[in-house]
């Protein structure tokens, strides 16, 4: 098992001295524990949970968003050719998995319902369930060949769309394992158990909403990852800055994100800013509210920048 393997120098936003802190390697990493700050952990659950309850906040671009993805669900035969049945097979199987947050059933039948209603907690995060599912399946099978998929809107250009939403320098050297553990959680967020259990009961009522419970999961992050010679190898930015930052880390930088957005870029080309910040929103309330990735992980993608406490003012 590689344990502490070697010290890094690092110098942290305006100080002068240089900060030390250890280089993890892949191995018994206790989660929240090694790399998360809980207190910004409890904010950003907070944070997340105040979104899903108050979809007003984001639900006029997402509804913007569904409201195009229906069109193209809605106008397909399913029965249709190869590519077509590909599609909604996929739709399928990523949103109707048992434990899935925002968990889709009834198949086909279920996908446009959801994108159709109007939207509350429950919905909200149904609704990005889906909009990251088509964008996912843009990236690993449109993208790869737009000629076949031109009824979902792509064409020859979509590469160039997905490398602008998924940036190598961030996504090449992501540091972080699969998945280590799976557990039944009924709170929102990405706090651990312990630290959920010592709350308030005040505040673990905020983190409480019904019909979002999920199959959490845990993944490691690590600062390096390792050769076929388990020699420290090449630094992951992401893992790296957010460590000396301070900041939660759940599962590194989010490629659900990058889905989110090459899905909205697809659907919704036009979106001006003030909508952007509203997805960016969605996306935290789907992707923290639902444990996959902390705040950072989502907004370095969706909109850097983003200050969660002054945007939502809760």
């Amino acid at each position: 098992m590689e344990k502490l393997l070697a010290t890094s120098l690092k110098h942290i936003g305006s100080h002068n001295a240089p900060v030390m802190h250890t280089v993890e390697f892949q191995g018994e990493l206790q989660h929240d524990t090694n790399f998360n700050n809980k207190n910004k952990a409890r904010n950003e659950s907070l944070a997340a949970a105040y979104i899903i309850s108050n979809p007003d906040v984001c639900a006029k671009t997402v509804e913007v968003v569904s409201a195009r993805l229906f069109e193209i669900v809605s106008c397909q035969d399913a029965g249709g050719n190869e590519c077509v049945r590909k599609f909604f097979e996929f739709l399928e199987k990523d949103t109707g998995g048992v434990g899935q947050f925002g968990r889709v059933e009834r198949g086909l039948a279920g996908i446009s319902e959801a994108l159709e209603v109007e939207t509350d907690s429950v919905t909200l995060i149904q609704k990005m369930l889906i909009i990251k599912s088509f964008g996912a399946f843009v990236i690993d099978y449109a993208s790869k060949s737009p000629a076949d998929y031109g009824f979902l809107s792509v064409d020859e250009n979509v590469s160039a769309l997905v490398e602008k939403n998924k940036p190598v320098a961030l996504f090449e050297v992501r540091g972080r394992s699969g998945v280590k553990a799976r557990e039944h959680r009924e709170d929102i967020g990405i706090m651990d158990k312990k630290e959920f259990d010592a709350l308030e009961s005040q505040e673990k009522e905020k983190l409480m909403v019904p019909g979002l419970a999920k199959e959490r999961l845990t993944f490691r992050t690590f600062t390096h990852e390792l050769d076929e010679n388990n020699n420290r190898s090449v630094e992951s930015v992401f893992v790296n800055r957010t460590f000396d930052s301070d900041a939660p880390l759940v599962a590194s930088i989010s490629g659900s994100t990058s889905c989110i957005l090459v899905a909205a870029d697809l659907l919704v080309p036009e979106m001006s800013e003030d909508q952007k910040k509203e997805l960016a929103l969605a996306a935290v309330g789907f992707l923290v509210g639902g444990g996959y990735h902390s705040a950072t992980e989502v907004l370095d993608v969706a909109c850097p920048g983003l200050d969660l406490e002054r945007e939502l003012n809760f």
